[in-house]
């Protein structure tokens, strides 16, 4: 097949239900891609619920905070305000019919939901941020710092996942000039690290990244990649698609 990505080797390393679409776009444009998941989603057995009856706003993290989360609280979304920190997440809420009311209009992160105008006086508030066990603090500390009342869900946790005996990794970098790792978090490089032989790790480090947000660039760089990495506008897989047909 022909294609604006022909003849390019993609490592997608997203979780296995969250790559489907993006491997399909890239195929689409002549990419050979390789699925190798670095992160296990998985619900927890028994979820601490939340502690009040009601909330002023709840906040999704994520699409898996989405799936995992809203089974646990649908009674609390009737009267909240429901906010996000993505494009992807907030139309997963609308398909859902829980239509997001607080969406970032620029960054797609926790730093760029905290600058939304909706969020500045939140004195008195009561919000729930469902998340994944052990998530990133920024959110919840600077809303307290705000006045409000903070409360977690986790509704879920993430693990590292066990390569089979034909691991795709090791396979890729050994066998395949491969040419790009798309990384969608900090912990994923982390386990992209971690799974990799000490034999290959110099071939690892020498190869391109494509990132969705420039903290997981600055951390590449630290970790030792010799490459800038691709930095997409957005998490979203079309801006993905394009940010790696920009860098052809």
């Amino acid at each position: 097949m022909s294609g604006t990505l022909n003849g390019l080797h993609i490592l997608i390393t997203r979780p296995e239900h969250q790559a489907q679409h993006l491997c399909q776009l890239l195929q689409d444009q002549g990419a050979t891609v390789l699925a190798f998941p670095l992160i296990n989603i998985e619900p927890l057995e028994d979820p601490q619920r939340p502690a009040q009856s009601q909330y002023d706003i709840i906040i999704f993290v994520s699409n898996n905070a989405v799936t995992l989360g809203i089974p646990l609280i649908k009674p609390l979304l009737k009267n909240a305000r429901i906010a996000t920190v993505g494009k992807g997440t907030a139309r997963l809420l609308e398909q859902l019919e829980y239509p997001a009311d607080i969406v970032p209009g620029e960054r797609f992160d926790s730093e760029g939901l905290l600058s939304h105008p909706q969020l500045q006086n939140v004195t008195g508030k009561s919000v729930l941020i469902v998340r994944g066990e052990g998530g990133r603090p920024l959110l919840g500390d600077e809303l307290q710092k705000r006045g409000a009342n903070v409360e977690y869900l986790a509704a879920y946790r993430r693990n590292l996942p066990r390569p089979g005996p034909d691991n795709v990794l090791q396979h890729a970098l050994k066998e395949l000039k491969l040419d790009i790792i798309l990384i969608s978090s900090g912990e994923a490089l982390d386990n992209l690290l971690a799974l990799t032989s000490e034999t290959l790790m110099d071939t690892l480090l020498d190869t391109q990244l494509a990132v969705t947000h420039p903290r997981q660039a600055e951390k590449a760089i630290k970790l030792g990649f010799t490459k800038p990495a691709i930095i997409s506008d957005e998490p979203g897989d079309e801006a993905v698609l394009q940010a790696l047909i920009k860098n052809r």
